[in-house]
């Protein structure tokens, strides 16, 4: 536009200087070259490919399952992170729960539309995606409400400086995240990061194993599937083990359960899930040569 209104301004000028002002040869191809500029920027502005999608689960914050072309699918909303459900410390565990509610309440159960960016899915297999309801983007409303943090994962950049924004504007009003709770600690748990990043992954994520077929798959997110043999709990906040297929120590694969995860699924998995079938998704892990998942979320478990 700034083309447009000099160009006017410089032709308003000759026709003053000028009683019949010439015009170059010129102009034309100009006047094309700047509308085709105009357009370019006009459908820049516009969402990029899309598709319909109606949600039909809201893991979290940042995370839905929706039915997209008669298939379920996890997605993962593009440019934000929220805190995660698996977290031990209450301030962050309270935020969480905060943005799973109002992720909810944005489009649990709704027709939305979903815009992608140049990466399709993530290493977990969900669909990558910004969410859109109407003229609505549901990233940004998330990350100006301070129930998200704007996070830039390259090369899925289309919308990341109205994110910023959105971000600049929660943390001037301090709201949520941004309201002093956290101090100066990290919106996610310190520990083992490539773990807890297995904590986002759901049953039906990555490869389906059985539990002798884990060992060939460490370093790898997957799903794991087996009957639980035993278990054993270590008592206090000590950890839970589920051994799948074969009772410790001939087990083929372990179930690994922190004392906060444990408290979440409630009673005493170690004897109430013996005997049953199980699916578990995840980071497999080696410990002293037998695979392992972390489960940090009650979510990364299906009975």
């Amino acid at each position: 536009m700034m083309h447009v209104r000099r160009n006017e301004k410089l032709q308003g000028g000759y026709s003053r200087i000028r009683t019949r002002p010439r015009v170059s040869p010129r102009w034309p191809l100009i006047g094309a070259a700047v509308a085709l500029l105009l357009a370019a920027a006009a459908v820049e502005l516009r969402p990029g490919p899309s598709d319909e999608a109606e949600v039909i689960r809201v893991y979290d914050g940042d995370t839905i399952e929706a039915l997209v072309s008669g298939r379920r699918e996890k997605i993962r909303y593009i440019g934000i992170d929220t805190p995660e459900m698996s977290d031990t410390r209450e301030p962050v565990l309270e935020l969480a729960r905060e943005a799973r509610d109002a992720n909810r309440r944005l489009v649990d159960g709704r027709v939305v539309q979903l815009e992608r960016d140049v990466q399709t899915r993530d290493a977990y297999g969900r669909l990558l995606a910004y969410v859109w309801i109407g003229d609505t983007l549901v990233n940004e409303v998330l990350v100006r409400e301070g129930l998200a943090a704007a996070r830039t994962f390259p090369p899925n950049v289309r919308h990341q400086e109205r994110l910023r924004a959105a971000e600049a504007e929660a943390r001037a009003a301090g709201r949520w995240l941004w309201d002093g709770r956290l101090g100066d600690g990290p919106l996610r748990e310190r520990g083992n990061e490539a773990s807890r990043e297995g904590s986002e992954a759901r049953p039906g994520d990555g490869p389906g194993l059985d539990a002798f077929d884990a060992n060939r798959h460490a370093g790898t997110v997957a799903t794991v599937c087996g009957l639980v043999a035993d278990g054993r709990y270590l008592g206090g906040d000590g950890l839970t083990f589920l051994n799948l297929e074969r009772p410790y120590p001939d087990q083929p694969f372990t179930i690994v359960i922190p004392i906060g995860t444990r408290r979440r699924l409630g009673g005493r998995p170690e004897t109430r899930l013996r005997g049953q079938r199980v699916c578990v998704a995840g980071l497999i892990e080696l410990h002293r040569g037998t695979p392992q998942i972390m489960l940090h979320d009650p979510a990364q478990l299906e009975r």
